[in-house]
């Protein structure tokens, strides 16, 4: 791959301050770079660079660039999210990667605690007291009918038991299976009247037993090997272990552990035993209960006449519904019930406490206070962006989106009707009825383009005080409060020489307000491509630009800076002297011109910066900023107006290294006097006339840069073609 770029790392004064012969930046470091650029590699880079600057006394706590590297502004080292929508993708990515089982699985073990509650309107609803969530399931799927069936056991002396035992299938349990292992419960003792512990006996009855005994066939081990052998030839493995003994054992106590077949072939080797006697059993269509009523006898078993086991009687089938619990998860693991719906389900649930658990984990408070002139002036503000701590550097390391490029970038989205609630209708509105407000050549898009989209001016123009106040007087309200918004809390909070510190916050804040507002991180699938109409880039980049700025006052190590210092103005001057070294004029240099150009700059200005210079050379204008003397320290807190701000306040987030509140303090720039010497920006009008002068720039040929020789006269004077924004001037 061969190399068609060069990038530049310039360090610039966070103060800005204005020294003789002195630029505001200069360059410390630049490499080639193909058509793109990896981020990891990007980062790398930039922590070189900053870590050679700390190894050399200085502090950078801010990195500015355009959107090319917004990732290293959202994103962490290791890829951890520093922004709340960031988050919210990560937290998406990972229920996605789940099987649908392991989803259930998880879904199925909350909501298990609910509460019943009525509103005031009588209507009942059912509350999931640990943290559940709502699902919703289709209704066709509810039409499932399930039946269920009951086994009676039945007792000689307690026929109620039969109740306690049902079925948990879904189809009906042979009901003969193991019922001599079922023991019926005794009849309490407190139920028994007190009566002499004399039993009576009858002769009669007592002679009777004694002959039923001495009829009684008696098993030796010899029989208990034969059974064992017989059994073993359908069932090895069941009774594989069985010795005679333990045969001999089971039969006389506990015979309902055998089969029915098992049964049979046991009484017809009794049978065998006792041919030509009347002991010989019944083995032809008999139940299994009937076989261990004849062995029993016959054997003269210890079971008592109470665990006697009759024919259970045959009971109605009773339909029982299944839980709702069961009837839900069986729809939800249908293969026709999408995936999708279990993955919002479930990443909803977790939101918020992964949402808790990344604030904690940062370094900086869920809510953070700006301290104002006095104390009933402070504000709050929840973060949405937590700045990146380097622990090997012991800082934080915030990232800044250039305030040049967020307008312009905005004023793309509004011409092209692409921010929600926002119409272009408005703008149209008044280029026609004031063009020498707003020219109709600003927001005209050709081709998905717009005119010079890289001019800054053409962005202030859009929203001017006297767009605002036409767009007042059309009746367009919401448009007229963003001009407004962008123009306070972008424009001149960023760029106004004479703010407060304070009242910058505060516009910086109002534009925060309207960014979050309509906007849910918590919804899911998550914001993809596009936050409220625009770019997640341009979101992105707004939020955590005007939030760093905010951080700055609590890590800059004078607790102050100049606002215009976190740009990329500085660079855009330094690039444009290269066009100055082009010998074709288009400012595309090669390899060789730029190493040239660079070598030149830094001697230049390693000659500026030596103090053993005897000769003075003027290559700057007249400074707008005081020449720093002995007289005049250089620190901003000597130019601050001290009235305004409390003296009891003082900010140690820099040393805690936790940012939980902000201390505006004014900088030179925010002073009145600096405010004396603004200069009054004119609005963009084109020329009454412009001729083809050769071949044009570079940045014109690929339309960020006006060509007004192209342009027809009718645009010029802002005529409008029939059908074009067709609006009522008396609107």
């Amino acid at each position: 791959m061969y190399a068609s770029q060069v990038l530049v790392y310039l360090l610039a004064d966070l103060d800005r301050l204005w020294k003789p012969e002195l630029p505001h930046a200069v360059p410390v470091m630049y490499c080639y770079r193909g058509y793109s650029l990896p981020m990891d590699i990007a980062r790398k880079l930039i922590e070189h660079c900053i870590h050679a600057c700390i190894q050399r006394g200085l502090h950078v706590p801010v990195v500015s660039s355009d959107g090319e590297f917004v990732q290293l502004m959202v994103q962490g080292k290791n890829g951890q999210p520093l922004t709340t929508h960031q988050l919210s993708k990560q937290v998406w990515t990972e229920v996605c990667k789940l099987k649908k089982n392991e989803i259930l699985k998880l879904i199925s073990s909350v909501n298990i605690a609910h509460r019943i509650y009525t509103d005031d309107n009588g209507r009942s609803f059912i509350e999931s007291i640990n943290n559940g969530f709502k699902l919703k399931t289709p209704r066709d799927y509810m039409k499932t009918n399930v039946k269920r069936s009951r086994c009676s056991f039945v007792s000689t002396q307690n026929e109620d038991h039969c109740d306690k035992q049902q079925s948990n299938n879904d189809h009906t349990i042979e009901p003969f299976n193991d019922l001599a292992d079922h023991t019926m419960s005794n009849t309490n003792a407190h139920n028994i009247p007190d009566c002499d512990d004399t039993i009576p006996y009858e002769f009669e009855e007592t002679l009777r037993e004694m002959q039923n005994k001495s009829q009684c066939y008696v098993l030796t081990l010899n029989d208990g090997k034969e059974i064992c052998y017989l059994l073993k030839q359908n069932n090895h493995m069941k009774w594989v272990n069985k010795t005679p003994e333990q045969m001999v054992d089971m039969l006389m106590t506990n015979p309902s552990q055998l089969l029915k077949n098992e049964l049979l072939d046991v009484s017809k080797y009794l049978n065998l035993k006792l041919i030509g006697t009347e002991n010989e059993l019944k083995i032809k269509n008999v139940t299994k209960c009937y076989l261990l009523t004849q062995l029993r006898n016959l054997l003269g078993s210890d079971m008592e006449e109470e665990n006697k086991i009759t024919r259970p009687k045959r009971t109605q089938t009773v339909k029982q519904p299944k839980a709702l619990k069961t009837i839900a998860m069986s729809v939800l693991r249908k293969p026709n019930y999408p995936k999708q719906a279990l993955n919002i389900a479930y990443a909803t649930y977790i939101w918020p406490e992964k949402l808790t658990n990344w604030k904690s984990n940062g370094k900086v408070a869920n809510r953070i206070k700006v301290c104002g002139p006095q104390e009933n002036d402070d504000v709050y503000f929840e973060p949405y962006y937590l700045p990146e701590f380097d622990s090997n550097m012991d800082d934080f390391r915030i990232y800044a989106y250039d305030k040049t490029h967020l307008g312009t970038n905005l004023r793309k989205a509004l011409c092209l009707d692409k921010i929600s609630g926002i119409s272009v209708d408005a703008w149209a509105y008044v280029s026609k009825t004031k063009p020498d407000v707003l020219h109709p050549s600003v927001i005209e898009v050709t081709d998905g383009k717009i005119l010079d989209q890289m001019k800054e001016l053409l962005a202030k123009t859009m929203v001017s005080i006297a767009v605002e106040e036409e767009m007042t007087k059309g009746g367009f309200i919401k448009e007229a409060e963003l001009c407004k918004l962008i123009r306070e809390g972008l424009f001149e909070a960023d760029d106004m020489p004479g703010i407060p510190a304070f009242e910058r916050c505060k516009r910086r804040l109002a534009l925060i307000e309207w960014l979050n507002k309509d906007v849910n991180f918590g919804a899911f699938p998550p914001y993809g491509n596009y936050i409220k109409g625009m770019s997640h880039i341009l979101y992105e980049g707004l939020r955590t630009s005007q939030e760093g700025k905010l951080y700055l006052y609590a890590l800059a190590n004078s607790g102050t800076y100049c606002v215009r210092a976190p740009n990329t103005l500085c660079s855009e001057s330094f690039f444009s002297s290269m066009q100055e070294t082009d010998p074709w004029g288009q400012g595309i240099l090669s390899s060789s011109g730029v190493q040239k150009h660079i070598s030149d700059f830094t001697t230049i200005t390693s000659m500026k910066m030596e103090d053993s210079r005897n000769i003075f050379i003027k290559t700057k204008r007249d400074a707008a900023y005081p020449n720093p003397t002995v007289d005049m320290p250089t620190s901003p807190t000597s130019v601050a107006n001290p009235v305004e701000r409390r003296p009891e306040v003082v900010c140690n987030c820099r040393e805690n290294r936790y940012i939980q509140c902000i201390v505006p303090r004014d900088h030179y720039f925010d002073t009145q006097a600096r405010a004396r010497l603004l200069k009054k920006e004119k609005i963009y009008q084109p020329s009454s006339s412009s001729t083809v002068r050769g071949e044009q720039p570079i940045r014109a040929q690929y339309g960020y840069k006006i060509n007004e020789a192209k342009m027809l006269p009718s645009k010029r004077i802002g005529i409008y073609r029939v059908g074009d924004h067709d609006f009522d001037s008396n609107a």
